[in-house]
């Protein structure tokens, strides 16, 4: 079964090995910086194939379209005429 949710295009998650995580824009080249509790819970989130209550991180992160479900993606070949 497939993932659910997927980190937008030119969106990184990283964890760090002193602790904490960072979710990098490469479009916009920002940085956030996530304590480990919730890096853990965005990262749970985008490797999960059942459903999962959305916390208000995830609800915010899909708001904001840093997270997109990944039963919507479309094909980019797609409207492109020969």
């Amino acid at each position: 079964m497939a993932q659910r949710w997927r980190l937008a295009d030119g969106m990184t998650l990283t964890h760090l090995e002193n602790g904490g995580w960072t979710l990098a824009d490469l479009r916009r080249l920002s940085v956030h910086e996530l304590d480990e509790e919730n890096g853990m819970l965005l990262d749970e989130a985008l490797h999960s194939t059942s459903p999962v209550p959305l916390s208000p991180l995830i609800e915010s992160a899909i708001e904001s379209g840093m997270i997109v479900d990944s039963s919507n993606i479309t094909n980019p070949q797609e409207g492109l005429h020969e």
